[in-house]
């Protein structure tokens, strides 16, 4: 016969775990038959929507004690008599009084109810069902027994608007975890899967079981069960919803599964509203089977020592010294510090022991055998001061078809990366404090001065330290300006990089995993260039207080470096001519691939006389585009594609362009005293060519010329950029570094990916 489906009314719950109770069981209340007194009820139901209904009692004794009830129909209509109804609803308290480590009496006490009972929400209902809501009086002096009839109004549920999406489910087995690749119809349809072992899916919809629920029924409930065990855990809606629903192709990792044993998996559309999620499709169904256990009793010796703001030392030692392992060491944002050691170990399989090889192949990691020491010169360097880090090792099992095509119609591959085989051992630790960004000192230099650029390095006291760096005219600055001029800006980037990008994301993490092309710690070496000649200017650094998000104040230098004026010297450029790199073929260059259908251009710098170096540049800017820009533009804007004229006695150069494509040669020259001066350029478009024999005899002219340098060609690669860092050593904090060892779980703890939960029809009073 069907367990009872109860909905407590002083509850909002749809679902709940029942745990285990210390207290010693009493004996199940026996309920009299309930006896007609006096007592009537006048009961009405309003407002029902898909998941609640507002529920109103009005008793004729206000005085009088009652008790209110939501069942399902097909339940209650299975009892013919008011006294097998009462009977089986106490059958139902009782056990669940008893999994709240009360007694039946003690829970009775607390939810029933006198007086009115006015626009009650009752929650947690299942969608297109057929309710009871029922109510009748009880006896406190005489151990809360029935004494009126049950008086009885039936209503039913809303149905969501259904869903067209349809799904296919596919599973890829390895030993005791499954990859469940899930494919929408429809890739805006938010979607939700449930994993449960062929004994439970028997044990909640067997006809003749407690709970004999349809699949749609238990797909609900479960969901139901889900939502209230994480909002139980602390997280928000919002964190629930990022966590249990998906939309578009995805595949979930189950592992830690029950060896050979077959599994049922059920992907429903639904959606997710206020906290509230109900199913839009009918649940599509999977049925697969798990692979043997891969077990072993590996266990770790974890020792983390010598903690200091970017450095570690740990040493790992397995308890079995040839058996092979794998150990990764990460920080701990706000989404992991919810995560068991099974679920950090499962994540760092596929960031760290998988890896594409250029993007183009999929490599594994070797495992580490024996103990890894990590001390001493061979310390950890980490990038994050007060920070929480973890260690986490664990025997691991590949599967050797990870990342292969499995069918070649849908382009589908292998998403099983393999099998963690030992309870994870983890350990985590904390990086000590950051120091004070409102007492932070700094130094700065300067050198290397042109007319357009300059160089200048940050001297940091303190390296715990995040600040913004940047240089401005000297006459007039004001730093408060400084402050507010970039304030909006670091708001906006660390919004984006904590709420759009990775919201678990501390600042400190933000900034140094998102950010640091644009903020910086520690010392560091900057070359700041498209600048005006002959002015003087100042450094500074805006330092940033990473508990508030904010610029704590500017620290900023005299008069630190003044441009000198433009120099004396300005080439020209002169197309030598076009030749085809099929005719060089490698013959000139020794590389026949790079110049393998590609036009050569050979150009002459001219009025060169008296410089100290020269640069040329192509690029893809049209020539009327180019000669707008301003000398200190292109300069400064080319920077690292710039390739330096290696011989100017013969100031020849060669380029691989693009056939029958608008481009332009530039060239800049340093006079005697390293100054720049104006920019020549030339436009070419290659289309015809001439004689490969010529080519060579301009290349052998350059080489042949003292000093003899062998020339090679020039490409675009973007070299180092303008602004460059260099780390300083780490210095001491107000706090030290602490180290936490957590304790081992066995392995059949917990499951990645899919929340697994008891699901337990609960009742609301």
């Amino acid at each position: 016969m069907r367990k009872f489906y109860m909905m407590l009314a002083a509850l909002m719950v749809a679902a709940i775990t029942i745990v285990a109770c210390e207290k010693t069981p009493e004996e199940k209340p026996k309920p009299t038959p309930p006896t007609p007194t006096e007592l009537t009820f006048e009961v009405s139901v309003a407002d029902v929507t898909r998941t609640s209904a507002i529920i109103n009692v009005t008793p004729s004794d206000l005085e009088a004690e009652y008790f209110t009830v939501v069942y399902s129909a097909y339940t209650v209509e299975q009892y013919p008599t008011d006294a097998e109804l009462v009977a089986k609803i106490y059958a139902e308290v009782f056990e669940y009084a008893q999994s709240q480590n009360k007694t039946f009496v003690e829970y009775m006490a607390e939810h029933t109810k006198h007086g009115k009972l006015e626009n009650h929400e009752v929650g947690g209902l299942t969608q297109a069902t057929n309710y009871y809501l029922l109510v009748f009086g009880v006896d406190a002096a005489n151990e809360y027994t029935a004494n009126t009839a049950v008086k009885m109004v039936k209503f039913k549920t809303a149905e969501a608007q259904q869903s067209a999406c349809t799904f296919e489910i596919k599973a890829s087995v390895h030993l005791t975890t499954a990859a469940l690749s899930v494919t929408p119809s429809d890739n805006n349809q938010m979607w939700h899967l449930i994993n449960l072992s062929i004994d439970e899916y028997n044990g909640y919809t067997a006809a003749d079981g407690e709970y004999g629920w349809t699949n749609a029924e238990l797909f609900q409930n479960t969901l139901n069960t889900e939502i209230e065990t994480l909002t139980g855990e602390g997280l928000s809606k919002d964190e629930i919803g990022v966590k249990l629903f998906h939309k578009g192709m995805r595949t979930l990792n189950a592992s830690n599964l029950q060896p050979k044993t077959q599994y049922v998996t059920f992907v429903a559309g639904v959606t997710y509203e206020n906290g509230e999620a109900y199913m839009t499709t009918e649940p599509k169904e999977l049925r697969y089977r798990s692979g043997e256990a891969a077990d072993n009793n590996l266990t770790f010796d974890i020792d983390v020592k010598n903690i200091e703001h970017y450095s570690a030392e740990i040493c790992i030692t397995p308890s079995d010294p040839n058996a092979e392992y794998y150990y990764y060491i990460g920080y701990i944002n706000s989404q992991k510090n919810k995560m068991k050691p099974i679920e950090i170990a499962t994540s760092a399989v596929t960031e760290y022991i998988y890896y594409w090889d250029n993007y183009t192949e999929l490599k594994r990691r070797e495992p580490s055998k024996g103990v890894v020491d990590l001390t001493g010169d061979n310390k950890v360097e980490l990038n994050i001061a007060e920070t929480e880090y973890y260690v986490v090792a664990f025997s691991f099992e590949a599967n050797p078809n990870y990342g292969k095509l499995i069918n070649e119609e849908t382009g589908e591959y292998d998403q099983n990366p393999g099998t963690i085989t030992s309870a994870p051992v983890y350990v985590s630790f904390m990086t000590p404090e950051q120091g004070d960004p409102m007492t932070a000192e700094f130094n700065f230099t300067a050198s290397n001065f042109g007319p357009y650029s300059f160089s200048f390095d940050i001297e940091a006291e303190d390296s715990t330290i995040y600040y913004q760096p940047g240089i401005a005219y000297a006459a007039g600055f004001d730093p408060q300006e400084a402050i507010d001029a970039s304030s909006a800006t670091l708001a906006q980037v660390i919004q984006m990089c904590m709420e759009g990008q990775s919201p678990s994301l501390t600042i400190q993490e933000a900034l140094e995993e998102r950010c640091s092309h644009l903020y910086r710690n520690g010392s560091a070496h900057f070359t700041v260039a498209n600048l005006a000649p002959e002015r003087e200017y100042i450094a500074y650094v805006l330092t940033i207080d990473t508990k508030t998000g904010t610029f704590a104040r500017c620290v900023y230098s005299e008069v630190i470096a003044k441009t000198t004026p433009v120099g004396t010297i300005t080439p020209g450029v002169e197309l030598l001519g076009v030749y085809n790199g099929n005719d060089e073929n490698g013959a000139i260059f020794g590389d026949a691939d790079l110049t393998l259908g590609r036009p050569i251009v050979a150009v002459k710098l001219t009025g060169v006389e008296g410089a100290s170096a020269a640069f040329a540049a192509l690029t893809t800017d049209k020539y009327d585009e180019v000669v707008t820009l301003t000398n200190q533009y292109i300069i400064s804007n080319m920077r690292g594609y710039w390739q330096e004229i290696t011989n100017l006695t013969v100031p020849y150069h060669f380029f691989v362009a693009d056939w029958d494509v608008e481009q332009t040669v530039v060239a800049y020259a340093q006079d005697a005293n390293g100054a720049e001066a104006g920019v020549g350029a030339l436009a070419v478009k290659p289309v015809e060519y001439g004689d490969i024999n010529e080519l060579k005899g301009y290349v052998d002219a350059v080489n042949n010329a003292t000093p003899a340098v062998a020339q090679t060609l020039a490409f675009g690669d973007m070299a180092e950029p303008s602004l460059t860092c260099v780390w300083s050593e780490e210095v001491g904090a107000p706090r030290a570094g602490y180290v936490k060892y957590h304790e081992v779980e066995p392995l059949q703890a917990a499951q990645s990916d899919i929340v697994t939960v008891k699901v337990v029809k609960s009742f609301a009073l």
